[in-house]
């Protein structure tokens, strides 16, 4: 389970980078409901499996925000070098 948040954030401060908002999201949103199935298949309950899913699509959120504000503050710096 930790595992998956931790997998989730850095997809999201990676993402950052490489594709624009709503690219990452529709990737976020299907590696998200996959989690939530295979949980919940692998006997979680329910409830379980969608807190994982949305604990997990808060964190990729949070990751991307981040990285945003990562590559924003070094293209800062490197304009003003």
């Amino acid at each position: 389970m930790v595992a998956t948040l931790v997998a989730f954030f850095a997809l999201g401060f990676f993402s950052a980078t490489l594709f624009p908002l709503f690219q990452f999201l529709a990737v976020v949103l299907s590696a998200a409901l996959v989690v939530m199935v295979v949980a919940i298949v692998q006997g979680m309950t329910l409830i379980g499996g969608l807190g994982l899913g949305i604990a997990d699509l808060a964190l990729a959120q949070v990751g991307y925000g981040l990285g945003l504000a990562w590559v924003a503050s070094s293209r800062s710096r490197c304009a003003r070098d």
